[in-house]
Parts: C-alpha cells; sequence; structure tokens
C-alpha cells in the first residue's frame, strides 16, 4: 500500500511533519540549544520566547515589534534601533524618524526644524541660510539683508 498523506502540524521551520517520521529539530537562534514545543519565528529563524532579546539592551521582545539592520541583522527593539540607526535631529539630537527634514546636510525633527532668529516653524522647502543655519523670511529680511 502507498505511505500515508502527510499531516501538517509541529509549527517547525520546514512546513509540514510526515506520520511515523520524526519532526525536525529546531534549534533556537540565540542560544543554539534544541526547541521543544512553541517558538517565536524572526526572518525564518526560530527563537525560544525567554531568547528572543534586545541585542543592544536586552528587553525581551516577544510581543513587541523587532527591528532588524539589513537582512539576517541582529534583533533591536524600536527605541535601539532609532538610536543606533537613524539620523540625528541637529537641533536636539533626538533619532529623526519619518517625517522629518533634510536640510542644510543635516536631519531635523519636524518640531525643531525652526527659523534660528525666532524660533517660528519653518515650511519644509522655503527657508534662508545664515551663519551656518535656517532662518524664515520675515526674519532674514528684517535682520539679515542690508539696508539700503
Amino acid at each position: 500500500p502507498p505511505p500515508p498523506p502527510a499531516a501538517r502540524g509541529g509549527g517547525g521551520k520546514g512546513g509540514g511533519v510526515e506520520q511515523g517520521v520524526k519532526e525536525e529539530e529546531l534549534v533556537c537562534t540565540g542560544c543554539g540549544k534544541d526547541i521543544e514545543g512553541g517558538c517565536l519565528t524572526l526572518s525564518g529563524n526560530p527563537w525560544h520566547k525567554k531568547c528572543l532579546k534586545c541585542a543592544n539592551c536586552a528587553v525581551e521582545l516577544a510581543g513587541q515589534s523587532v527591528k532588524c539592520k539589513g537582512e539576517g541583522g541582529p534583533p533591536l527593539c524600536v527605541a535601539c534601533y532609532a538610536d543606533l540607526h537613524l539620523p540625528k535631529c541637529g537641533r536636539c539630537l533626538k533619532p529623526v524618524g519619518e517625517g522629518g527634514v533634510e536640510a542644510l546636510d543635516r536631519s531635523w525633527c519636524d518640531g525643531c526644524w525652526v527659523c534660528g532668529l525666532c524660533d517660528e516653524r519653518l515650511n519644509r522647502g522655503t527657508f534662508w541660510r545664515h551663519e551656518g543655519g535656517a532662518v524664515c523670511r520675515g526674519c532674514y529680511v528684517s535682520f539679515v539683508l542690508e539696508k539700503c
């Protein structure tokens, strides 16, 4: 008689488990020990729940957003990823994520992209250079332009 059909299940790296055949052994990417029972996967790699930690601050990542720099990079919590891999604001020095401004060869938080003289918010594309910084039109006309 033909062999029995494959039964799905097991939660392994390689998919289904054939009846009568031992499930492939999973090895934790973090500690290198065998995984028995459930596991977490990140980029297709199995982890013990307790072993999936931020490579920078060691906070457990189970149930949290996880970031990796590039394919197969170490797992990082969102805060450490931002601190290590995002550009820093030219004013407050905090990581600049989405919504930031790139100008004057630096990155800026949206809230820090302000006139260097009056602290009014600058438009994203309209500013004037003054002493290595940016100023609004009003301050440029009032304080920077030479008067006739």
